[in-house]
């Protein structure tokens, strides 16, 4: 069963240090992917004062410019690999989508694609990572994919009852980079469902 684990496999102090480091995550997102802030950095300021040229003037620059101070701007992240290309419905701009994962059972199996349903502290997600990756070269070495691995837009719109290996592939690779990231900054995931 995928769905309905909870969190009951963590340990209570596994727990409330998860929780710990979801609080981080929800709270300090956009500085764990660099995003700019507006009045902080001159590319945002250029980028904010552009927007405004395309506004009404009803106010001043200025004001336009107060009103979106300390606002973080994800079209200016340079750290891509904290922004999933498979994105989640909920949980903000940051959010990996794992349901993506259920596409790709036949290559990780049952097991592997039931532990993403588990929370996990970041090393724990990066051991899954290890697993995962695995997976990914191995297929992909033996289809002439590898060039999937770097490649980073979505190669067509899954639909999920006809995912193509490329598309598996993809998923997985995409869902990795992303483990990477956050785990290799200090943060696990929180199974949402």
């Amino acid at each position: 069963m995928r769905f309905g684990h909870e969190h009951e496999h963590l340990q209570e102090n596994e727990r409330e240090l998860l929780l710990q480091e979801l609080e981080e995550i929800s709270e300090n997102h956009h500085e764990a992917i660099k995003a700019p802030v507006i009045g902080r950095d001159t590319i945002t300021n250029n980028y904010i004062k552009e927007i405004y040229q395309e506004t009404d003037k009803t106010i001043s620059e200025e004001e336009f410019m107060n009103k979106y101070e300390g606002c973080h701007v994800l079209e200016l992240v340079k750290e891509s690999a904290g922004i999933p290309l498979y994105l989640a419905t909920v949980g903000g701009p940051t959010a990996f989508r794992g349901e993506f994962l259920e596409c790709c059972e036949d290559l990780i199996g049952n097991d592997l694609l039931c532990l993403a349903w588990k929370s996990k502290l970041a090393d724990k997600a990066l051991d899954y990572v290890q697993q995962l990756m695995a997976i990914a070269d191995e297929v992909a070495s033996a289809t002439n994919m590898l060039y999937l691995k770097k490649q980073d837009f979505i190669p067509s719109n899954p639909d999920r009852n006809h995912v193509s290996l490329a598309q598996k592939i993809h998923i997985l690779y995409a869902a990795a980079k992303w483990l990477i990231f956050y785990g290799k900054n200090g943060h696990g995931f929180f199974a949402d469902y």
